[in-house]
């Protein structure tokens, strides 16, 4: 017999839950970049003919961190969480 036949399956709400805490990991751990991305798209709108200030992903997320500081680049986070 297969050790398959003795495992227990995992409970549907631990799997639930753990989903949750993955996915909730995941976007805090993500979101500081993908502020920095979307500063990065409207920048290449707004700026159409004047200088940039943001020169790359990285900068921009010096950037962000130096002028408004490093909390802002969390902005958004109970949404992304929410979803």
């Amino acid at each position: 017999m297969s050790n398959n036949a003795y495992q227990k399956k995992t409970p549907f709400h631990i799997q639930f839950l753990s989903g949750g805490l993955a996915a909730s990991i995941a976007e805090v751990l993500t979101i500081p970049l993908d502020t920095a991305k979307v500063r990065l798209q409207v920048q290449g709108k707004v700026a159409s003919g004047t200088g940039t200030h943001y020169n790359g992903l990285f900068d921009c997320v010096r950037k962000i961190a130096a002028e408004e500081g490093p909390l802002s680049l969390f902005n958004g986070l109970n949404a992304g969480i929410q979803r």
